[in-house]
């Protein structure tokens, strides 16, 4: 299992790429491109000799100058595409059917599958991040209820 700091120097590795590189990241974040490399490397602390890791708090902030969904930074995204600055034309990844291992019925009657994957893919990821944002107040509301209860 990746460490939560692992993941978020992998993401900003993808935002650096998605801005041209480490110096077009910089310059958006209007930071150093050193800070933006540190990040990525997660180069070690000169008196504790750990590898250094991100505050939540700095990963919110990195989110919102990206124009990224709350909590983007924190979930792997191994699977999307990397856009590189040198592509004339990226194809957006689409699945045009639901995969066949997929066995669960699908729980929004009012949304079809093929409706939601019609959406750009940037899209998809800002749904992504408030569906599991609902997910974990919904499981943190229910936890909260069965402590309760056991009282």
């Amino acid at each position: 299992m990746k460490l939560i700091d692992d993941i978020r120097a992998d993401n900003v590795r993808l935002l650096a790429a998605e801005h041209g590189g480490v110096t077009g990241l910089a310059s958006k974040l209007e930071r150093s491109e050193s800070q933006i490399s540190q990040w990525i490397n997660r180069s070690k602390n000169h008196g504790t000799g750990k590898p250094r890791g991100m505050r939540s708090s700095t990963a919110r902030w990195l989110e919102d100058k990206c124009g990224k969904p709350e909590g983007w930074l924190d979930i792997e995204h191994k699977d999307d595409p990397i856009i590189h600055p040198d592509d004339e034309h990226v194809v957006p990844l689409r699945v045009e059917s639901p995969p066949a291992q997929w066995s669960i019925q699908w729980p929004f009657p009012n949304i079809s599958i093929s409706r939601l994957l019609a959406l750009p893919p940037e899209e998809l990821l800002i749904i992504e991040g408030v569906l599991l944002g609902a997910v974990a107040a919904t499981e943190a509301r229910l936890a909260e209820t069965a402590a309760r209860r056991r009282r």
